[in-house]
């Protein structure tokens, strides 16, 4: 054979809806020898499903997708590329403009309007997963929950403008991301359960468990059976299922955060197969049955602590078996980018850090067959008595220090990050890391002195011997501790007067929009307060001093001035 080096011209390349790469040319006459180069692209690195959590229209996605594109680049080297990895654009994502100094300027999108691929790059191995409630026709009003049609109309808000039912029911069906907020649940049980959260305390009426809720923006009402988890769980085991039927070959991440990480658990164990690695962040996953149970949850929804330990564990082992998908193939035919030597990027490789001080080795990773938990000791919804789970503790060391049993069985399988407060992550692993005292000596909880202070009895902290076996690898880039030392937020000293900037539902004066954008989803929901005008004698001849309150009820305004001002907790 003859090799002759003849000039080129780059053809472009053109994706179909299957990722398969194609390019056109077209004939030219014998004398002009310049040919047609089809430039094979590197493969995509794998597919990404983000899994949003309750309360959730998973206005973190774009975000996400963004700084996992940007981190992908970094680390395959396609950087400065035609192969670098780009987000794909929704119709519900925040718009991005560059001020005259070239900053980032966002413009933010209600997370309530229809979403639709606007442009689709061909670039972004992120898939996008939403799940939620949906009304049954006609059972709108049969329980006080948020609910907006597709096209973001709010139900509530509706029929308090006195727009006819059947204009209403037209606009429908009604959904809420993923569910109301009252609805979580803390074992994987729940998820098909028929029934919902009860507002009434141990089933006795009128004992409200809302009385006794120390955080006014979240609205403990009667909700719907929680069987749409169930939902959300098949929907997302037959998405991994096509994937493995149509491309067996690929690569399938599932990162999920709070309640998405219980469907996503769900999802492994009714999949024909695991995801190739399962990342666990802010779960509510309990591995003890808390008193408070009783109360709130039927009795066969009260799982013991065997039970939560061997559930998790089966998912474990189940996405440890893909451990060699990727490695029985051979890294040698793997093309999704370049080393830092300008080689073959595999996973196998060994990759030179360094930063102001050192140089360090630290060695690439194949992640398939693990299952990754993040937690965040100031998460105060999974901190609270009756969750106090996974992510908020992780898998703790028991007082003598020894690492908890799920990591010591799962070793090699499991891994386990913090991030808190003055704490950095990402660093080589550490045995002993410190969480019921954290190295910078303050209160574990940060709203001591606060106006809405919470009580000890909601929020307990826990023993000041707590430590935990950070076992997850060292990363290039570790967040170092003075980043992380404002990471957990605070109400203490925000305002709660007259300026109005603070408040759950006002506005911040730096971006003009309101602190939490579904606010006006929940204003309509709280119940109008009576207020004392004046009083009345009950009789000239009664009792002494026997009057009763004249009252009336609140105005609309009246109620959205009281709501709107409360601080919202940082959770």
């Amino acid at each position: 054979m003859v090799y002759k080096t003849e000039p080129v011209r780059e053809l472009e390349i053109k994706y179909d809806d299957n990722g398969h790469p194609s390019w056109c040319s077209f004939p030219s006459h014998k004398n002009v020898q310049v040919r047609g180069a089809c430039d094979v692209p590197p493969h995509l690195p794998g597919l990404v499903i983000l899994v949003h959590g309750v309360n959730s229209t998973g206005e973190w996605y774009q975000k996400a997708e963004s700084a996992l594109c940007a981190g992908l680049n970094k680390r395959l080297g396609l950087e400065g590329t035609n192969f670098e990895l780009k987000a794909n654009i929704y119709s519900g994502d925040d718009k991005i403009e560059l001020d005259e100094k070239g900053a980032e300027k966002r413009t933010p999108m209600s997370p309530l309007v229809e979403r639709k691929l606007v442009t689709d790059n061909g670039r972004s191995p992120v898939i996008r997963f939403y799940w939620g409630y949906s009304s049954p026709l006609g059972d709108e009003d049969k329980f006080v929950i948020p609910l907006v049609s597709i096209k973001g109309d709010d139900y509530h808000q509706m029929k308090r403008d006195g727009v006819p039912l059947y204009d209403i029911l037209k606009k429908g069906p009604y959904i809420w991301g993923g569910g109301p907020f009252q609805n979580g649940t803390n074992n994987l049980h729940s998820l098909w359960s028929k029934k919902g959260f009860n507002e009434d305390l141990a089933n006795i009426p009128g004992a409200k468990v809302q009385y006794g809720n120390e955080d006014k923006d979240r609205l403990l009402t009667t909700a719907p059976p929680r069987n749409y988890y169930a939902h959300a769980a098949k929907r997302l085991a037959d998405l991994l299922d096509l994937i493995r039927e149509k491309y067996p070959k690929d690569t399938v991440t599932i990162i999920s955060h709070s309640q998405g990480t219980m469907v996503s658990m769900a999802a492994t164990a009714l999949a024909n197969k695991a995801p190739d690695a399962l990342f666990i962040m802010n779960s509510p996953y309990a591995l003890h049955n808390s008193q408070l149970n009783a109360f709130s949850m039927p009795p066969e929804e009260c799982i013991s602590p065997s039970g939560r330990e061997s559930t998790l564990s089966a998912i474990i082992d189940k996405v440890a078996l893909q451990s060699t998908h990727l490695s029985s193939l051979g890294y040698e035919g793997l093309c999704v980018g370049q080393s830092q030597d300008n080689k073959n990027w595999k996973p196998d490789i060994t990759l030179v850090a360094s930063d102001k001080n050192e140089t360090r080795n630290i060695q690439e990773r194949d992640n398939h067959g693990r299952t990754y938990v993040y937690f965040n000791p100031h998460d105060r919804v999974m901190g609270s008595l009756p969750l106090r789970s996974i992510g908020w503790q992780g898998f703790p060391n028991d007082e003598k220090g020894n690492p908890h049993p799920l990591i010591t069985q799962h070793k090699g399988y499991l891994f386990q990050r913090m991030l808190a407060r003055n704490t950095p992550c990402g660093i080589a692993p550490e045995s002993k890391t410190p969480f019921g005292r954290l190295p910078d000596g303050k209160p574990f909880w940060d709203d001591e002195g606060d106006e809405y202070q919470s009580s000890g009895f909601v929020y307990p902290d826990p023993p000041h011997w707590q430590t935990v076996f950070i076992n997850a690898e060292e990363v290039p880039e570790p967040i170092k501790e003075n980043e992380l030392s404002d990471f957990d937020k605070t109400r203490v000293g925000a305002e709660h007067g007259p300026q109005e900037k603070n408040g759950w539902g006002e506005r911040d004066p730096k971006t003009g929009y309101k602190n939490d954008d579904t606010y006006d989803n929940f204003i309509n929901l709280y119940p109008d307060q009576d207020i004392v005008i004046g009083v009345k004698k009950q009789s000239e001849y009664g009792t002494y001093g026997s009057v009763t309150p004249v009252t009336r009820k609140e105005t609309f305004d009246e109620k959205d001035r009281r709501i709107r001002s409360y601080v919202a907790q940082p959770t």
